[in-house]
């Protein structure tokens, strides 16, 4: 789960190379599966957030 507190503007990669562009305001939440990735940030500003990972068993 992520909870942003500032503006997002994200770049994911993922093991395989492939990128998925990661757009949402302050405020907004959201969920995706575990998944290996690694985020960089495309805004010029800071990106803040809350993110919690789930582990499986």
């Amino acid at each position: 789960m992520i909870v942003a507190l500032t503006d997002v503007q994200a770049k994911m990669t993922y093991p395989d190379g492939s990128t998925e562009a990661m757009n949402f305001p302050a405020g907004a939440a959201g969920w995706m599966d575990a998944v290996e990735h690694l985020p960089e940030n495309t805004s010029d500003q800071p990106m803040e957030l809350i993110q919690v990972e789930l582990k499986g068993t």
